[in-house]
């Protein structure tokens, strides 16, 4: 095995395992270590036993350099795939050809774009869609809403989501992401109520008006994500449940941050599958051109 793809692999585990971020990155710090070496620098340090001499290398990690290093698949990957629970019969999973949802380390993910899309076209994704966050207010030197709406214009797929002032009253709030989703650019309603069930601690749902939300979604053609992270499956069942029956289309959507995640999108469609949400509604069920031109 390639030592290199070996700690990225047991990284891309880790990450769909939901480990903690600290275990994950101490696999990538060794992987781009390791993947810096000089020719011939590797075999020598393994030899010589001195791989964790090497900055980011520890005893764990350099044991699986070595084994790797020495064709024999590492314990360590072994044992993590020994643990996958059992992949389940899904026939909308299959269905699904992208995910409009995901980030890298141009804003909060983990990881930079190219090994986002490598781990996705491993998983059999036939695109994604990069929708890192605008940083704050101030993104291209402080946008002007005219400006915004100009930068959004040239992009293939939006993502509106509400980051901030969570606790605002339900008639202001509801009035908010109808603005979001009438704006002409937006293509998919995020994690509408931005609760957080642990993980990353825990938040309580937005509250909003969900009949004039949903209703708004399909008039205005705009998709409703049912987002797989474990610490969101936003939105709850009685909402997604309301917006299947207010005709809405869906996007199933890791909200991945890390490789790893993006094998996250049969929580969401497990949801959809059992309130019989058909896959014509779920709109990364098509084609990467597809995509544009419904947009």
């Amino acid at each position: 095995m390639d030592p290199v793809q070996a700690l990225r692999q047991i990284a891309f585990e880790l990450e769909r395992g939901g480990q903690p971020t600290y275990r994950v990155r101490a696999f990538r710090r060794a992987a781009q270590v390791i993947g810096e070496l000089g020719p011939g620098e590797l075999e020598r340090r393994i030899a010589a036993g001195t791989l964790e001499a090497l900055p980011g290398i520890g005893a764990t990690t350099a044991q699986v350099i070595t084994e790797a290093a020495a064709d024999q698949q590492p314990g360590y990957l072994a044992r993590l795939l020994a643990e996958r629970p059992p992949p389940e019969h899904d026939g909308l999973r299959a269905a699904l050809r992208g995910d409009c949802h995901t980030h890298s380390d141009w804003s909060d993910g983990g990881s930079p774009p190219d090994e986002m899309a490598e781990a996705a076209r491993a998983l059999g994704h036939e695109w994604i869609a990069l929708t890192d966050h605008s940083p704050r207010l101030t993104v291209a030197n402080g946008l002007s809403a005219e400006r915004l709406d100009d930068l959004l214009g040239l992009l293939d797929v939006v993502v509106a989501s509400v980051h901030s002032q969570l606790r605002m009253p339900a008639g202001p709030m509801t009035d908010r992401m109808v603005a979001a989703i009438a704006n002409p650019h937006t293509d998919v309603l995020g994690h509408c109520t931005g609760r957080l069930l642990g993980g990353r601690g825990r938040r309580p749902e937005s509250v909003f008006d969900p009949g004039t939300v949903f209703t708004a979604c399909r008039e205005h053609g705009v998709a409703v994500e049912i987002n797989c992270r474990p610490e969101r499956m936003d939105p709850p069942d009685r909402l997604l449940r309301l917006a299947a029956e207010a005709g809405c289309l869906f996007a199933i959507d890791t909200d991945a941050h890390a490789p790893g995640q993006l094998d996250w999108l049969g929580h969401g469609t497990i949801r959809a599958g059992k309130l019989g949400i058909p896959a014509d509604r779920v709109i990364n069920t098509r084609s990467a051109d597809e995509i544009v031109s419904w947009r």
